[in-house]
């Protein structure tokens, strides 16, 4: 088993792009890579903000990467797509991001050629627009799994974790894969089923994650809040602090209508892109 390799690490990001996309859950899915990916590039958009479930896995994640690389580089006149952060979720392998975490502590790392991992807490730049990255969340599943070998306990933020992203100051976006507050119906939905599907234990697990979360949220007041790990596409607005509010936008996960969004910098709008949509070639 080949694991991944920290190619380079930075501190921070400062990108002049005016608007990048934002995508739910993969979970590997090498068929909709190779369809999403390209699609992101006829948007003439090149910066990448992934929600995670991304696909990182025992024995997987290099082939992974070799595959999103491919469909990231140059085809048929598009410039492709320069680079892809990624927001962990909980289905990684996290016993291979908290190593490669641990060679550089509070640093981004890229992985492959365009592909980035991000470590919670960590916060940058683009188009003036200033971005948390939290990731993680609850496996309600976590029972079923082999804990070091398809589950980590690790894959949920420590206290202290969303105690220092909490402090850390407002943000306009916040990148997380769980959600916070709820206001959305279809989430709220998902949720209610899945505490009928699962063990008592599981349920509270999940919801110590969404608090963990929640408090970030409430910490740094975001205007745009996005997450995946429901699989569902919703949006919502909520008040924070006053008549301060955040736009919360649900992503779908791959083969779904609403895996993916345009947002754009200047105006923090989320417009879906839609994968399927063929541009005329000029």
């Amino acid at each position: 088993m080949v694991a991944m390799t920290a190619r380079e690490v930075a501190t921070t990001f400062d990108l002049p792009d005016t608007s990048v996309v934002v995508a739910g859950d993969w979970h590997g899915n090498q068929d909709w890579i190779g369809l999403a990916l390209p699609a992101v590039a006829r948007a003439g958009v090149r910066t990448m903000l992934h929600l995670g479930d991304f696909g990182f896995w025992p024995g997987e994640s290099n082939h992974l990467l070799k595959s999103v690389d491919y469909w990231a580089s140059r085809k048929r006149g598009h410039p492709g797509v320069d680079r892809i952060l990624v927001t962990p979720g909980n289905h990684e392998d996290w016993g291979d991001l908290d190593r490669v975490f641990a060679e550089a502590p509070g640093s981004v790392v890229r992985v492959s050629d365009r592909v980035w991992v991000l470590p919670r807490g960590f916060r940058f730049t683009i188009g003036n627009r200033s971005f948390l990255s939290f990731g993680g969340a609850a496996s309600i599943d976590f029972a079923a799994r082999a804990a070091g070998k398809t589950w980590w306990l690790s894959e949920i933020a420590t206290v202290v974790e969303a105690e220092q992203a909490a402090s850390s100051g407002d943000v306009d976006v916040l990148l997380t894969h769980d959600v916070g507050r709820v206001p959305g119906f279809r989430v709220r939905k998902t949720i209610a089923r899945r505490a009928g599907d699962w063990s008592p234990t599981a349920d509270v697990y999940a919801t110590y994650s969404r608090y963990l979360v929640d408090s970030v949220v409430s910490g740094t007041n975001p205007r745009v809040h996005l997450h995946g790990h429901y699989h569902v596409r919703d949006s919502a607005t909520e008040a924070l602090r006053g008549t301060e509010l955040v736009q919360v936008e649900s992503l779908a996960m791959d083969g779904q209508p609403g895996n993916m969004v345009v947002l754009d910098l200047v105006i923090m709008s989320a417009t879906d892109l839609d994968p399927w949509r063929r541009v005329p070639a000029l």
